[in-house]
């Protein structure tokens, strides 16, 4: 609107940085004049819709100035509206504030050291409005504050005093990077300046700068440039000053206003603060400037300050080419009054000067209840010592033996991170707190190990100006000298907390809280400083510059330095070895003397050892440890509980019988742990741990009672006696003598009693079973179900013939959800068969209704020797009549009960087999098998029972025919078998071979492999056409499935997408819009990618070429659009992988090449991928930094 008013009068207007007005100003600048009445008139546009006609001046011109690096952005016909002029900026400056401001523009470059990095420092960070037209315009300022004409004879005294005047000046936007640089370079001029710096800084506050101005009743103008946060808030701001931010404005006519408002004295304020964040809204400041000075009032009280949020980090991503000529300009880095660094700090480049220092030093504050309380007591260190541990312990790698220690894993650096960060409170006992002990440690290390990287950690003045991650990451110079003293900090806290994992320091301290006893406590806490003291001796300060550690991880570990202690016990080892080797008199009868001799310690002194060896508890904390780190050294898979109560089951075992295990013993140990361990296959821990508890019996005072297992039995603490299982006679036992440890003895007895046991062999029957099925059903994903059901609590063990019933309902539904490729016939018939078999199997073991049912029935109608007898055929009389009544009442779909007869029926005929009779009973009896058989297939209606007793006969007879070619029979009949089985071809003749060959795989106890191998050159017709192979089958030599690359969970709805498009035929607009999504979408630009790894990796197929369309599709169509949005680099990665790269190139494929080398290619090829789709990843990460330069 401005412009508008400014056309109609007789100046002429200079416009700059205005780029967003000029396509308004279209007609203005071409000149397009409608002339009326002698006037002139052009429109101007006023947004989308509103183009008014304005008067334009005769005398109005307008002047645009655009700076040469900015020329190859504007449009060709926005240039030719103009005449161009070419302006050089020295000769519009006289030459003697040139010379001048070339004078300061070379002291200032002589700041900068020439060592460091091309990007930072800049001068832009160490004088923050820097610019080539600031230095001439602060010159010529100079001249004109100190009244010297640019007319006058130059006299060389009047120089000093206006290099003095702009030093000031700029001294007083210079942040504290300048004193920084300037404390690297031990010049006298640089000190000076240091000091110089200090003595302005000293009152140059910004509580300070407002209480002048207050208190001068004068109004000004001025910018301030301050490091903190636009949004954080100023302490401490008076009651007449008010505070606004430039993006609260909606619009400009809002902003004008508000200032003109606050000049005219229409509000109660004196001073108005503007805060702007310098960097997304630098666009704005030209036109806020111009806005303040166009309505500010010199004459009032009422002044304007504009205060510039700035980031350290990217500040030289500005250009800084707005100049506040006559403003009051001063830089002040944090706006809640900061005290500066101290100046000895400052110029010492000490790291641990500095940490020793009081304000950075980390001190443990006394937690009383009040938490702001307790922070303000504490230094700003102490606040981000939390966030510095927890960092640390994310370093830690734990490396288990044990497979169930993995969860433990997963919630260890939260436990440990919850006791370090617990704060002391009044009652907590001093010597036991382990953040007090971990801070003064921390101290101590800090003050006696200097780093042993003599290229880390030297000085932290130039770790803040070269640190790359420093740089990147802190908006301001405060930012960056805490980041890099936490980085110190950081490396020493890490040394110190990896030292206590690694001597199971953390696992004492946990175990030392946990106890009740008070003296015991005060033993362990004594113990625990001990241990530390004497640990941290040895501790390896390599560690520090490590970004991961490996530690091994034990659960459960009581005492400290316990693997420590387990090496000394195997140095120990050795040395009894040695002496058992070398002394020929060496007598078992001397082992205790000769242990109590060898047996020192690296960390635990002799009172210690003399209270282990002596003190139970104590020795019970010992024998613990040393027993998990014995289970860690062989690799059992047995927890350290398990272990621990099996080897201490027996009372009346002694301390030092105890102690012989791992030094003298640890042979016969291993052997008896690994027996144990391999029994897991079968039973839990707790089972057998159910087991060993029960065994024992001392009497007085218990009594005997009988049970399954072998039974230990102590009379009056003298002799042992062993009961064999459900026995209760004490007297007719001997005394049990063994060498070793009878309840150990007996607790493998015991073992094997419990693997053997009815109920352990089912449950293994049970998931064989299931496993098949899960496999037929689900064969990639088989493993994962199996897990997710035994994770429900499934053990194997049913109650009832219910529980088997809802369990393969659940299952069934499970298999539903997996969408199994199988059809719904063929997952029915495979639960039913699975369910048929767990009820076959329960029914066993369980002796209920059913088994009860079978039996009476069995034995009421001698059921089985009449079918025995009628080869099958049930005799037409009133019982089985009734029999079948009662199973027609049933009417059940499954007809579980008619299956379960059927295979009880064919059980109890083949016990009646004998081996030698087989073959006379199937000549006897073949042409009731060919009339039985012919029966069934005849599919006429016959009646349950009849048909159970046909069905349970046949596979009778077919099993005894399978015993008969298992044993290679010669008797006639089994060619007319064979030639009676191969002219029948239907799905029940089907069936009864399938049958058949199954049963010849049970008793042969052969794989199918190995049976097709025997039976396939043999004269058995029938079996031929399940086991023969065409030779092309045979001799074909497939690869296998390769596994490509690709999203399979976060970006497969986008990878989906763009295979539909890819596939499809007319793509060409989809694929552009496609392209161009990608370059805002990180997922769509991998899952672009990916596709054409897949489509790559088809040329390891023989014979494909490579598709010369889409090549030049991909090289030539769409070449803008990918270059946009993958760069160059991914352009030419999309076309090599269509074309199979060159035929050099490591990523050249050949149908020929092995699929481990295959595999490596397109793993690396998607890590590729990764990385250039992260190039359209909104947020600003070090990856993406990454590259962006590495592209």
């Amino acid at each position: 609107m401005d412009i508008i008013l400014y056309a109609e009068t007789n100046i002429t207007l200079i416009m700059h940085q205005m780029g967003h007005l000029y396509d308004n100003l279209y007609d203005l600048f071409n000149q397009n004049f409608a002339i009326s009445a002698r006037k002139k008139y052009c429109r101007i546009a006023l947004g989308a819709l509103y183009h008014p006609r304005c008067l334009v001046h005769d005398d109005f011109y307008c002047v645009v100035f655009i700076h040469k690096r900015d020329l190859d952005q504007c449009d060709p016909s926005f240039l030719n509206r103009f005449e161009k002029h070419i302006i050089d900026i020295q000769a519009l400056i006289h030459p003697r504030h040139w010379s001048l401001s070339q004078q300061l523009y070379t002291w200032l470059d002589d700041f900068l050291p020439k060592n460091l990095g091309n990007h930072f420092p800049l001068l832009q960070h160490l004088f923050v409005n820097h610019s080539q037209n600031h230095i001439c315009n602060l010159a010529i300022e100079a001249f004109e504050q100190l009244n010297i004409s640019t007319d006058d004879e130059e006299k060389p005294e009047k120089i000093p005093e206006i290099i003095n005047y702009c030093q000031e000046k700029l001294l007083r936007t210079g942040s504290f990077d300048l004193p920084l640089i300037l404390s690297t370079q031990s010049t006298p001029e640089c000190q000076k300046l240091i000091e110089k710096y200090y003595s302005i800084r000293q009152s140059l506050t910004f509580g300070k700068l407002i209480k002048q101005s207050l208190d001068n009743c004068k109004s000004s103008l001025q910018s301030v440039y301050t490091y903190t946060r636009v949004y954080h808030t100023i302490d401490h701001i008076p009651a007449d000053v008010e505070e606004a931010k430039l993006n609260a404005f909606k619009t400009e006519l809002e902003l004008v206003r508000k200032i003109k408002s606050h000049c005219q004295a229409l509000t109660n304020f004196r001073l108005l603060l503007i805060r702007v964040d310098y960097h997304d809204e630098h666009q704005h400041i030209l036109s806020l400037k111009h806005v303040v000075q166009n309505e500010y009032v010199a004459s009032s009280d009422r002044s304007v300050w504009l205060i510039f949020h700035l980031q350290r980090n990217i500040l030289n991503q500005i250009n800084n080419d707005v100049l506040f000529s006559g403003w009051l300009i001063d830089m002040i880095d944090d706006l809640n009054d900061r005290e500066l660094l101290r100046r000895e700090v400052l110029n010492n480049p000490s790291y641990q000067h500095i940490v020793l220092q009081h304000e950075f030093r980390i001190y443990e504050c006394i937690f009383d209840g009040d938490v702001h309380q307790c922070l303000s007591r504490s230094c700003q260190y102490d606040n981000i010592f939390d966030e510095l541990v927890d960092r640390c312990l994310s370093k830690f790698r734990y490396i288990t033996v044990q497979t169930n220690d993995g969860e433990y894993v997963s919630e260890r650096r939260h436990t440990l991170l919850q006791h370090i960060i617990e704060h002391r409170n009044n009652s907590t006992p001093k010597r036991v707190h382990l953040r007090s002990i971990i801070i003064e440690h921390l101290m101590m290390l800090i003050e006696k190990l200097p780093p042993s990287d003599k290229t880390r950690f030297v000085d932290w003045r130039l770790d803040i100006l070269t640190n790359a991650i420093i740089i990147a990451g802190s908006r301001s110079f405060y930012g960056a000298f805490q980041g890099t003293v936490s980085m110190f900090y950081e490396a020493y806290i890490f040394l110190l907390l990896s030292h206590l994992e690694k001597y199971q320091l953390f696992d004492a301290y946990i175990c030392l809280t946990n106890t009740q006893d008070e003296n015991m406590k005060n033993h362990l806490s004594q113990l625990w400083i001990d241990s530390l003291k004497t640990s941290s001796e040895n501790i390896d300060v390599a560690t520090m510059h490590l970004d991961v550690i490996d530690i091994p991880f034990v659960v459960g570990v009581r005492l400290p330095c316990a693997a420590v202690e387990f090496e000394n016990i195997r140095a120990i080892r050795k040395k009894f070895q040695d002496m058992q080797e070398n002394d020929t008199e060496f007598a078992s009868d001397d082992y205790d003397s000769r242990l109590d001799q060898m047996h020192t310690s690296k960390v635990y002194d002799d009172k210690i050892l003399q209270l282990i060896f002596t003190d139970r508890h104590w020795f019970e904390l010992y024998f613990h440890d040393q027993i998990a780190m014995h289970l860690g050294e062989v690799k059992i898979q047995l927890s350290t509980d398990f272990a621990y109560d099996l080897l201490t089951s027996n009372p009346t075992r002694t301390i030092k019988q105890h102690k012989r295990l791992f030094p003298v013993e640890h042979v016969e140990l291993t052997e008896i742990l690994r027996l144990f361990e391999i029994s897991l296959q079968l039973v839990n821990e707790e089972e057998i741990r159910n087991v060993i508890r029960k065994q024992w019996i001392e009497i007085p005072p218990c009594k005997i009672q009988s049970s399954e297992y072998y039974t230990l039995i102590l009379v009056n603490n003298e002799q042992f006696y062993q009961l064999p299982p459900k026995s209760t006679n004490l007297e007719e036992q001997e005394i049990f003598e063994c060498q070793g440890d009878p309840m150990i003895e007996t607790s493998l007895m015991n073992l094997i009693e419990l693997i053997l046991s009815p109920s352990v062999i089912q449950q293994a029957k049970i998931f064989n079973n299931l496993i098949r099925c899960l496999t037929a059903l689900l064969s990639h994903k088989a493993l994962d179900v199996l897990k997710d059901v035994c994770k429900t609590g499934f053990d194997a063990k049913f109650d009832s013939c219910l529980s088997i019933h809802f369990f393969i309902t659940q299952l069934q539904e499970r298999i539903k959800a997996e969408k199994s490729a199988a059809d719904e016939n063929t997952i029915h018939r495979a639960l039913v068969k699975l369910e048929l078999d767990f009820l076959k199997d329960w029914l066993a073991d369980n002796g209920d209704s059913y088994a009860k049912i079978f039996t009476i029935i069995d034995n009421k109608l001698d059921l089985t020797s009449t079918l025995k007898k009628n080869h099958g055929v049930l005799p037409p009389n009133d019982e089985f009549e009734q029999l079948n009544r009662c199973l027609e009442m049933i009417n059940s779909s499954k007809r579980k009960i008619e299956r379960l007869m059927a295979n009880r029926l064919h059980m109890h005929l083949m016990l009646n087999v004998q081996g030698n009779e087989i073959d006379q009973q199937l000549t006897d009896e073949y042409d009731y098998f060919v009339e039985n058989f012919r029966e069934i297939q005849s599919g006429r209606k016959t009646n349950v029972a009849q048909m159970i007793s046909l069905i349970a006969w046949l596979k009778y007879y077919a099993q005894m025919y399978a015993l008969a070619l298992n044993n290679e029979g010669q008797e006639d009949v089994l060619p007319r078998i064979d030639q009676f089985l191969a002219n029948t071809d239907t799905p029940f003749s089907s069936t009864v071979k399938l049958f058949i060959i199954k049963q010849m795989l049970q008793i042969s106890k052969l794989t199918l492999e190995q049976l097709r191998e025997f039976y396939v050159n043999r004269n058995i017709l029938w079996i031929k056409p399940f086991f023969q192979r065409s030779r092309d089958q045979q001799t074909k030599s497939t690869r296998p499935t390769l596994i490509v690359p690709m999203p399979l969970f976060q970006c497969r709805e986008q990878f989906k997408r763009i295979r539909k498009v890819l596939n499809n035929a007319d793509r060409n607009n989809e694929l552009r819009q496609l392209i161009q999504e990608c370059n805002n979408t990180q997922k769509l630009s991998y899952a672009f990618l990916c596709w054409f790894i897949e489509y790559y990796s088809r040329f390891t197929q023989p014979n494909t070429d490579k598709d010369v369309d889409f090549v030049q599709t991909i090289k030539n169509d769409f070449v803008q659009d990918l270059i946009k949005s993958f760069t160059p680099l991914g352009h030419q990665f999309l076309i090599d992988l269509c074309s199979n790269f060159s035929e050099k190139s490591y990523f050249r494929l050949d149908s020929t090449m092995p699929s481990d080398d295959i595999h490596q290619r397109l793993l690396a090829l998607n890590i590729v991928s990764v990385f250039i789709s992260f190039k359209s990843y909104s947020k600003s990460t070090l990856l993406r930094v990454w590259v962006c330069v590495w592209v």
